[in-house]
């Protein structure tokens, strides 16, 4: 799993890249969402974790557009300004989860495994929605018989 890491302070961007790391993620990161846009240039991450509030382009915005360009891509939102409003706002564009800073290491884990636990069995679901349909038969034609 490919996790993008967006976050304009350069030591949580450094903590959360040696930590997703060190649990068997592959990790990049960006300092702004329209960074984090072109890094999609190159690899299309699978889970987003980005910073709230950011210069240029903030976390809501990104979260729209990744949602508007790459819905299969799950987005988990973090801030030290969480309020109630802003998660429901991220929610209802679809972020996956809003945790609020300090981040907890477990938190955060649990939540990256039960992304990657769902995004497999979609992708399982997929291949053998496409392997059944290849053996459907090919009948043609209408009748109570059939």
């Amino acid at each position: 799993m490919h996790v993008l890491i967006v976050d304009d302070e350069p030591s949580n961007r450094r903590t959360l890249e040696v930590l997703l790391s060190r649990s068997g993620y592959s990790v990049s990161s960006a300092t702004n969402g329209h960074d984090a846009l072109e890094t999609f240039t190159t690899q299309l991450p699978d889970i987003i974790v980005t910073d709230l509030k950011m210069p240029e382009m903030d976390g809501m915005e990104l979260l729209q557009e990744v949602k508007n360009t790459h819905p299969e891509i799950e987005v988990i939102m973090c801030t030290a300004y969480g309020s109630i409003d802003t998660a429901v706002e991220a929610m209802k564009i679809g972020a996956w989860h809003f945790i609020t800073k300090p981040i907890k290491r477990v938190e955060l884990l649990k939540m990256l495994e039960k992304i990657s636990i769902r995004q497999e069995l979609a992708s399982e679901n997929q291949l053998l929605r496409s392997e059944i349909a290849k053996i459907q038969p090919d009948w043609i034609g209408q009748s109570p018989a059939m």
